[in-house]
């Protein structure tokens, strides 16, 4: 059994209506959402969570944008995949 534990955050009111939003969209409960995202964001090398933290050098955001771009054709083919495999 997963065991739970609650914590409280303020979110910006544009964060809270991209979570509600989403949400909505997905069908997910917001707890859901949030610990997903999350759980992916800790998986993420160093380097890709300080680019999506916003917290980039300028003179890395190149390198940054080409790990985003890999990262993003590596997701696309897993999606691929299992379509093709009718998952």
């Amino acid at each position: 059994m997963t065991r739970r534990q609650t914590a409280g955050y303020d979110l910006s009111a544009n964060a809270q209506q991209i979570v509600d939003a989403v949400s909505e969209r997905r069908g997910m409960k917001k707890t859901l959402l949030v610990t997903r995202v999350m759980e992916w964001f800790a998986r993420q090398k160093p380097s890709v969570q300080t680019a999506i933290l916003d917290a980039v050098d300028e003179d890395m955001l190149l390198v940054y944008s080409e790990a985003l771009f890999a990262m993003s054709r590596e997701l696309e083919q897993r999606a691929r995949k299992r379509r093709q495999h009718g998952g």
